[in-house]
Formats: C-alpha cells, sequence, structure tokens
C-alpha cells in the first residue's frame, strides 16, 4: 500500500462504465503525509499512525466525537474515502466522514458503520466535493465492553472523479457492465445541430444493502433502473430510495445536454427519471418526474405537462443546460415543452434512473438507450 501512487481500482467496471470515453480513470490517491493528520486526542496511539501503510499500527481516542484530521495543503476534489478499523473484523465502528473548505465549516458527506467483517480498508463512496480537511468523526463501536472507543489502523483520501465501488456491510457479487462503445442511433436531430457529442462516464447509486444488480441492468444497449418505494437510500440512514446513474461529467460552466430514448414502465408513479443537479436556491436545477396519470406522463418537477400516453413507449428526452444564462430546455421528440430558470450558479451533474419518494408507487421502473452528452 503506497497512499502516494496511482492505482486501479479492483473491478472497477462492476459500478462504472465510460461511453465514448477512453478507458476508465486511474484510482488516484491524494492522502497527505503524516506530518498534517491530527487528531482531537489519542490514548497512545497516534494520528500519524493511519498513513503509515501499516495495519499493525493505529490511531485510537475514547469518546463520541473524537475525530482525527487530515489536511490536503490545498482545496482538491474528493470523491471517496478508505478506512481500515482496528479489530474490524470482529467490530464495527460508528463514524461520519466530514470536509471542509474553510476550517471549521464542516459537512458531512457519509454517516453510517463499518462492516465488521475485514480489518483492511473499505472505501466509502460519496458524491465529489471540494475540500481541504477531510474529518473522520468517530461515533463508537460496537465493541460492548469499550462503546465510545474510536480505533482505526489506515485511512486513504482518494480524489474525485474518481470510480470506486461503494461500501456495503458485506461482499456481495455485482454485474460488469458491458455498454456499446457507441450509441445504435445516429445521435442528430435540428436540437443537436451546432453541438458536439462528448464523452461522458458514470457510477450507479443503488440500495446501500444490496447487490447492484438487484436494482439495475445494462443488456443489448439498454439501463434498466429499478426500485422498490420500501427500499434503503444510497447511504446507511439518509436520503431516498434509488436506482440512478450519477453521470461523473461535472461542469460549471458553459453548455451541456442530456439526450437519450426513455421507457416508463406501466405502474410507475412519483418516479425521478431525469435531473440536473446542482443549485443554489435547491438541489436541482431541473427534474422530470413520471406519473400514471392519462397513460403514464412526464412532468418537469411535479407540475408542467411535458408529455402524456408514455407508459411502454419509447420517447425521446433531450434536456440542454445554459449554466452561463442559467437557463434549462426540455425538449420531447424534439420539440421544445419548458424553457425556464435554473437554481443558481454551482456545480452541476446529470443523473437519470429511477429515484422514488413516500408517496411513490410500490415498484418503479425506467429505461434508457441511445445516452448521449452533447456540449458547445
Amino acid at each position: 500500500m503506497n497512499h502516494h501512487s496511482v492505482r486501479l481500482p479492483i473491478a472497477v467496471t462492476a459500478l462504472t462504465c465510460a461511453v465514448l470515453a477512453s478507458p476508465a480513470a486511474a484510482q488516484t490517491e491524494i492522502t497527505p503525509p503524516a506530518s498534517a493528520v491530527t487528531a482531537s486526542a489519542n490514548d497512545g496511539n497516534t494520528p500519524a499512525n493511519t498513513v503509515d501503510n501499516s495495519l499493525a499500527t493505529r490511531w485510537s481516542a475514547n469518546g463520541n466525537g473524537q475525530w482525527l484530521q487530515l489536511d490536503l495543503g490545498a482545496v482538491q476534489s474528493v470523491g471517496a474515502v478508505k478506512v481500515a478499523v482496528y479489530n474490524g473484523n470482529s467490530r464495527r465502528n460508528r463514524f461520519d466522514l466530514q470536509v471542509a473548505t474553510v476550517l471549521g465549516a464542516w459537512t458531512t458527506v457519509w454517516t453510517g458503520e463499518s462492516s465488521g467483517t475485514t480489518t483492511s480498508e473499505q472505501t466509502y463512496d460519496f458524491d465529489d466535493v471540494d475540500a481541504r480537511w477531510v474529518r473522520y468523526l468517530g461515533r463508537g463501536s460496537s465493541d460492548p465492553s469499550k462503546p465510545q472507543m474510536n480505533s482505526v489502523t489506515e485511512v486513504s483520501i482518494l480524489a474525485g472523479g474518481v470510480v470506486v465501488p461503494t461500501a456495503t456491510p458485506t461482499p456481495t457479487a455485482t454485474p460488469t457492465l458491458t455498454p456499446t462503445p457507441t450509441p445504435t442511433s445516429p445521435g442528430g436531430s435540428p436540437v443537436t445541430d451546432g453541438w458536439t457529442r462528448a464523452s461522458w462516464t458514470y457510477k450507479m447509486h443503488t440500495p446501500w444493502n444490496l447487490p447492484v444488480s438487484d436494482r439495475f441492468k445494462y443488456e443489448n444497449g439498454v439501463w434498466t433502473c429499478w426500485i422498490f418505494k420500501n427500499d434503503q437510500p444510497q447511504y446507511e440512514g439518509g436520503g431516498g430510495a434509488r436506482s440512478e446513474l450519477r453521470w461523473l461529467n461535472d461542469y460549471s460552466s458553459g453548455q451541456r445536454m442530456w439526450d437519450a430514448d426513455m421507457y416508463l414502465v406501466s405502474g410507475s408513479h412519483e418516479v425521478t427519471v431525469q435531473q440536473v443537479f446542482g443549485g443554489v436556491t435547491h438541489s436541482t436545477a431541473s427534474q422530470i418526474r413520471g406519473f400514471n396519470t392519462d397513460g403514464g406522463t412526464l412532468r418537469r418537477y411535479g407540475s408542467q405537462l411535458l408529455v402524456s400516453g408514455i407508459y411502454d413507449k419509447w420517447v425521446n428526452v433531450k434536456v440542454a443546460h445554459d449554466a452561463n444564462a442559467n437557463v434549462v430546455r426540455q425538449y420531447v421528440n424534439d420539440v421544445l415543452k419548458t424553457t425556464e430558470p435554473d437554481r443558481g450558479n454551482t456545480t452541476h451533474y446529470f443523473k437519470n434512473g429511477t429515484y422514488v419518494g413516500s408517496i411513490s408507487s410500490q415498484r418503479s421502473e425506467c429505461r434508457f438507450r441511445n445516452i448521449q452528452m452533447w456540449r458547445k
């Protein structure tokens, strides 16, 4: 284990895919040296032990809220953290992972507990975020003799844009995705005149306690996402139930267009099927949802009708976002349906799949083909 090397992820194709792109990006580690690692306290097992490439040493401190902090030296994009738990094959650590660009202004990006099945590092993945400081905030462990003890042997920080499997409580088999290298349709329309096709990559967001194959498959050029209303969220203890492609092509300026054929399966209701994620006043710049009214409808959020009578039929949807002008345009079968302001300048990315809430149908499914990204 070398904290300052570039390592290829194991079985990375299980959770990610590159379309019209070069091979998947390497897993770049940006863990700082021992001099940049501090802690709220220790019992003689010092914080520097967590970056010494040894599972035989550790940091430990007793008490809910004890923390281990890593200073990256400058603001960088962070996409995942690896943590190895002391005696991790017999105890589960409870903890939060937090980031900050201004010291003290912490944002929690992951919360939960380790699997209790291994002493090796496990990967905790989250949406890419800018950070200078990364903090492990300890909440104790499942060890009944030391319920407030926080003990960690190794920590590794992975750069944003990295594609890694999400940590799950127990090892589960996941499918290998082999998407077609090019779309099966020509990909041109009057709407895309003046635009240039661009490569795109994604990772899957699915319930934390299930293998990806239980809620997603790629077969014969079709991406299929399905979800049940009572499924667990992506991370234990937070978020909504989803099976989504989270695109890794983040942007904050220029123009991007999401383009795909969409097939909403009968009965799916109150399900989000496409998003331009990222906004200031709200979390999304735009959103398309499917409903069980009028033979299946797509709406902008829950209000403005885009198209009806689309259950079990392929329909082309394009969503063009001008991040410079702060405008989102939604098209159905190349007909402009809405022109609306986005929700403020920030980092944006696309999502598509199935994302449900408490009033959604018991089961929702949406399929996608000929997925493309355009830019200008």
